[in-house]
């Protein structure tokens, strides 16, 4: 191999070691890393929640919504830590199914300090957040007569 090959095999990667990488770079970096972790604490509630019986399905959207708020993750609940937060979204998921479940039924809730109150904020903030970033927008308008648009069918 000649000199010159060497030397582009040598910098043809981006990053040399020990140089200072950017902080955009660095930002990203940490984002995945703790989008790992996030996911680590999903499938590690999950197998000690096992009574809850997830399905894959379920387990899917827990994940969609760990992705969606990795960001932002303390906006949901200052105070809560990220395994408070996971486990308020696995019971979000379960009371969907089952809207009869009580938390205080269960030691895990104790265990990770998720109360109602919690819970609660949690799950308000959460539907906030997708009533904010939903495509269409309920609007009250004082314009329109409600009875005629229904009774004529022009809703344009």
């Amino acid at each position: 191999m000649t000199d010159y090959q060497l030397l582009l095999d040598k910098y043809s990667d981006s990053y040399v070691p020990g140089e200072r990488r950017s902080s955009e770079y660095e930002k990203k970096l940490r984002v995945e890393s703790l989008l790992k972790h996030r996911m680590l604490i999903v499938d590690e509630l999950s197998l000690e929640a096992k009574y809850l019986l997830l399905s894959h399905s379920q387990k899917n959207t827990v994940k969609f919504l760990v992705k969606t708020f990795n960001t932002n993750f303390k906006g949901l609940h200052r105070r809560a830590s990220d395994e408070t937060i996971i486990l308020a979204f696995i019971f979000y998921i379960k009371k969907l199914e089952v809207p009869k479940i009580q938390l205080k039924n269960y030691k895990i809730t104790k265990k990770y300090n998720l109360t109602d109150v919690v819970f609660e904020l949690i799950l308000c903030r959460l539907t906030d957040y997708f009533m904010s970033n939903a495509p269409v927008q309920i609007t009250m308008s004082s314009n329109d007569n409600h009875d005629d648009l229904v009774k004529t069918g022009d809703y344009t």
